[in-house]
């Protein structure tokens, strides 16, 4: 009988096996490799979840643009070599600016005080050579991080800093209120952070975290929302600039519900802290992406900013900004920030799956 109903149903029979094989591989295989499994297999979902919204058109809301503003290969070669003065980067500040976007989120560390301008070189040639008119000259020399702060000063600009375990600088931030205990247990933490030069970052209205985690596989499928360093709790990039975007003075926590609010969106809170990215099917570098050269030169049409929230940052090599993403093996990280801020305006954020849960909705939109 045994063999009669093996024979008859001898797929299901062999699916079956299989799958119990799977489950007790899975089962016994070290956790690092048991999380790439799972962290592949919801790559698949997320995918086939987007393709479900793209053609049944849910995008998201109108008016919630993203542009790059990219330095990539031909900015380098009509403007010149990495890294540009300070003074340069004031003027694409400027020429961004120009564009009256909501918000300017720069993914570029400027963790050093400028040493390139001429008022710059001023101060250290009278440090090394103790003659005190030439520290009094560098007030009236050009000077690179004075020009930038000016830029920062008049935009709505966010800078960014990184975490470090060898620093305990306190990075400046927006209060984050919470109503309770933080639903945040596994945040990502650091005993410090690199922030920008002071100079810098008293002249921007937002600071926020550039590092990007990596799964057990050494893909970025994730950006913080939160992070924390020397115990403080401080927004992502791209969170922090839609905080500036939508003018808000501070985030709310609210722990029973574990939702985070900024302005009038409000956002499921992972337990980590971190938003899990969703794959996107258009290239962004033909749809929503300015170069960097364009703009300072005038050559682009600024006005295509207004209102968008603008992301400056390189698709080149050089800078060192290419990560290896699932579906991307090299995507820059200006294109990680800004994917990230259009799903945070979109309002999606991807559950992680759950065991028994598994079949469940794996989304929470507003």
């Amino acid at each position: 009988m045994l063999r009669k109903f093996a024979r008859s149903h001898l797929p299901a029979v062999v699916g079956i096996i299989t799958l119990i094989v799977l489950l007790a591989a899975t089962a016994l295989a070290p956790k690092a490799w048991r999380e790439v499994v799972r962290e592949n297999a919801f790559d698949l979902l997320l995918l086939a979840d987007q393709y479900v919204r793209r053609i049944t058109g849910g995008q998201a809301q109108p008016g919630e643009r993203v542009v790059i503003v990219d330095i990539d290969r031909q900015s380098l070669e009509t403007i010149g070599a990495w890294p540009w003065p300070r003074d340069t980067m004031a003027r694409l500040v400027e020429a961004v600016a120009a564009g009256k976007p909501a918000a300017i989120a720069l993914d570029i560390l400027f963790g050093e005080p400028d040493s390139r301008s001429p008022a710059a070189l001023a101060r250290r040639l009278g440090a090394l050579t103790g003659r005190v008119e030439l520290k009094t000259l560098a007030d009236e020399l050009p000077d690179g991080d004075k020009h930038l702060a000016a830029a920062l000063k008049t935009a709505p600009a966010v800078l960014g800093f990184v975490l470090d375990p060898d620093q305990v600088k306190l990075i400046p931030t927006v209060p984050i209120v919470a109503r309770g205990p933080l639903p945040v247990r596994d945040l990502w933490r650091s005993p410090g952070a690199i922030g920008p030069a002071s100079e810098l970052g008293q002249a921007a209205q937002g600071i926020g975290a550039l590092s990007l985690p990596g799964d057990a596989d050494g893909l970025v499928r994730r950006i913080p929302l939160l992070v924390a360093a020397a115990d403080v709790v401080l927004p992502g990039l791209a969170l922090e600039a839609i905080r500036v975007g939508k003018q808000a003075s501070a985030y709310l926590i609210q722990s029973e519900s574990g939702t985070l609010r900024v302005g009038e969106l409000v956002l499921p809170l992972p337990a980590d802290g971190l938003l899990r990215l969703v794959p996107e099917f258009v290239d962004p570098r033909t749809t929503r992406t300015l170069a960097a050269a364009d703009l300072i030169n005038r050559q682009a049409d600024a006005t295509s900013l207004q209102g968008a929230v603008a992301v400056i940052g390189s698709s080149a090599p050089e800078l060192g900004g290419l990560r290896a993403a699932s579906f991307d093996p090299l995507k820059p990280s200006v294109q990680i920030q800004a994917n990230a801020i259009k799903q945070i305006l979109s309002g999606r954020v991807p559950r992680p799956l759950d065991g028994a849960k598994f079949i469940e909705p794996f989304f929470s939109s507003r």
